[in-house]
């Protein structure tokens, strides 16, 4: 195991792979406005060897931004630039919108993308498009974990790694929380979820699938360390599921870390006594509702009675489940409505009145008190395909929802309290292997997207700037790049 900082500059090509401080060029209309070699995907780019400013190490960049392989080091590392002016709008018939050029803020905001089929500018022609910013300077803590699959750590692989940039900074900064996770580098499988604490630092949990124990680690502002400050990670128990895929099973409840588990084929609940770590039981073999199995990939809340609440599926028809625990004990819900296979991320949130909100594979759904109902009160969920897409919570009790349409992933958001949701169009044109979203304070909208397919991927950080999304690439490894089920959070 390593532990530690490096650097690792943002790596875009944008405008129409324009130079550093220059204005940005046309948007790209099917790469066909590219000054260097036309790319639809990674494998189309021989790769570039730069050693990023900032960078301690000379890397093989290969990156296909908007159709256009970067033909030198500036393009690859998305140096910082004086400015530069704003690029024109994509074409009608597939462009991107404008890209500007790289570094200041005149290049870091898309423009308006014109209407098209197949551009990003949005189905009325009026959202912005997908801007590369470059390298953008932070208006807030933004915390990336996510699994590096294919990178070895002696004859074992895959690498749990963390990176983020602080507010008014402009270099990711990256660290590795643990290694030799799997014993395949065919392996795709990790269970990884993070919370910040008061202090800003992250929290995070971990299944390590090799040796089936649930871990823990937390940053202490110099180093991870265990829960009482000592160096490593606490082990919080054994044979614990390496099948499910979960977020948000990890929280922050009275200043401590909370977290859920499948422990075997039972579902525990994980709490910090204030000198160890300690496991009760939620769930048995075969909960109250009969259905052997259950705790799949929980997400964790609490009311302010401090009692837990638990989105989970079984492992019989991988439906969904909500758990509630009382003064009584532990009751738990099949939702039967919900659809076979609903396995995979899930959030849960309470509102004022203490009802659950729950976002899993297949939409969201809410308690109204005496059923499970859509945001306009019918009955059933309303349909989303959020697989492999982690849903956020602003502070202000906002469901930030991505889902899947064809290939690409649109924004959906609503109050806890509201009937309807409001859609911000497409985020990411896509292909993608997996993406989580956020929102700070304000309610501004931050996501990861894993870029490109599994054994090629890149990982870009997007937002919204001048009323554009706006991508900045931060680490693209090259070669089998298997970076997978990001998390990510903000303060």
């Amino acid at each position: 195991m390593r532990f530690g900082w490096f650097l690792a500059v943002g790596m875009a090509c944008v405008g129409a792979c324009s130079s550093s401080g220059s204005s940005g060029g046309p948007g790209l209309d099917g790469g066909s406005n590219c000054s260097g070699t036309s790319c639809s995907s990674l494998g189309d780019c021989p790769g570039i060897q730069c050693k990023c400013p900032g960078s301690k190490f000379v890397a093989t960049i290969r990156t296909c931004r908007k159709g256009c392989c970067p033909t030198n080091c500036n393009e690859a590392c998305g140096v910082v630039g004086t400015g530069g002016g704003s690029g024109s709008g994509g074409s009608a018939s597939g462009g991107f919108g404008n890209f500007g050029a790289f570094g200041g803020t005149a290049g870091q905001d898309g423009g308006a993308g014109a209407a098209g089929a197949a551009g990003i500018g949005g189905a009325a022609g009026n959202d912005a498009g997908l801007g590369d910013a470059g390298v953008v300077v932070a208006d807030s803590d933004t915390h990336v974990l996510f699994f590096d699959a294919a990178a070895p750590s002696g004859t074992y692989w895959g690498i749990l790694r963390h990176a983020v940039k602080l507010k008014g900074t402009s270099s990711w900064v990256m660290s590795i929380i643990d290694s030799g996770i799997n014993s395949s580098m065919s392996s795709t499988y990790a269970i990884q979820e993070m919370v910040l604490d008061a202090s800003g630092h992250p929290n995070v949990a971990y299944s390590h699938f090799r040796t089936k124990t649930l871990r823990f680690a937390r940053w202490d502002g110099s180093s991870w360390v265990q829960m009482d400050g000592s160096f490593g990670y606490d082990v919080l128990d054994s044979n614990v599921d390496t099948t499910g895929i979960g977020k948000h099973f990890i929280t922050m409840y009275n200043g401590k870390p909370e977290i859920a588990f499948r422990q075997g084929s039972t579902l525990k609940r994980y709490s910090w006594s204030g000198s160890a770590w300690q496991g009760t039981l939620v769930l048995d073999t075969t909960p109250p509702t009969g259905i052997a199995n259950p705790g799949g990939a929980p997400a964790l809340a609490f009311d302010s009675s401090g009692f837990a609440h638990i989105a989970h599926h079984d492992h019989g028809g991988y439906q969904l489940h909500y758990a509630r625990q009382s003064a009584s004990g532990w009751s738990n819900e099949l939702l039967g409505f919900s659809p076979k296979q609903s396995a995979q991320y899930k959030h849960i949130a309470l509102d004022s009145v203490e009802r659950p909100h729950i976002v899993f594979k297949f939409g969201y759904t809410r308690w109204n008190g005496s059923a499970w109902v859509k945001a306009d009160g019918t009955a059933g969920y309303d349909a989303y395909d959020t697989g492999f897409i982690s849903a956020g919570l602003s502070p202000q009790g906002e469901f930030i929802v991505g889902h899947r349409v064809g290939s690409a992933i649109e924004l959906v958001r609503k109050t806890l309290a509201g009937a309807t949701w409001a859609n911000e169009g497409q985020v990411h044109p896509g292909p993608h292997s997996g993406a989580a979203f956020t929102a700070d304070a304000t309610g501004k909208v931050h996501a990861v997207v894993s870029e490109g397919t599994t054994g090629n991927n890149v990982l870009t950080y997007i937002t919204k700037s001048g009323g554009g999304w706006v991508g900045e690439q931060f680490f693209a490894p090259g070669g089998n790049s298997r970076l997978l089920h990001p998390s990510i959070a903000v303060r």
